[in-house]
């Protein structure tokens, strides 16, 4: 039978990433519902990025946030760039942060699997390596500030 202990830094580790998971859209809905202070002027950087006019843009916003027109203009950079009318065409510094730390983790906890993989006969296999304090941290910090950064308004509201 497998019987593997699983350390509860990791099932923290995975509380905080369904945190972001969950949290983020949550952010963002409220920003669906809030309305630019000049759409034509917030709409004007990403018409320029994306060679669209400027009503191609505002038909592809919802509230303050600029969405793809179809799944075909996605990019890799889209990961790095915010969401948001006002910066869309910007890197964000939070989505950036986040997805390098993450990245980093995740590497390097797979590393420590496999070397414990390797050093010892799959029989004996009975724990998954432990998460350090330190890397929790990193996460937990990380993952707060992406989520307090979604908070604030890149693109000037109505009041």
């Amino acid at each position: 039978m497998l019987a593997i202990a699983i350390a509860p830094e990791l099932w923290t580790l995975l509380g905080i990433n369904t945190t972001s998971l969950v949290g983020s859209p949550l952010i963002l809905s409220r920003k669906e519902e809030k309305k630019p202070t000049d759409l034509d002027k917030a709409a004007g950087p990403a018409a320029a990025k994306f060679k669209e006019d400027r009503e191609e843009v505002k038909k592809n916003s919802v509230g303050t946030l600029y969405g793809n027109a179809t799944v075909a203009d996605a990019e890799f950079t889209d990961l790095f760039e915010g969401e948001e009318l006002g910066n869309t065409t910007s890197v964000d510094v939070s989505r950036v942060q986040m997805f390098f730390f993450t990245i980093i983790a995740g590497l390097s906890y797979a590393v420590l699997v496999w070397k414990q993989m390797r050093g010892v006969p799959a029989a004996q296999l009975n724990a998954l390596p432990d998460v350090t304090s330190g890397l929790l941290a990193l996460l937990g910090i990380s993952h707060a500030g992406y989520l307090a950064s979604k908070t604030l308004d890149h693109t000037s509201v109505q009041q």
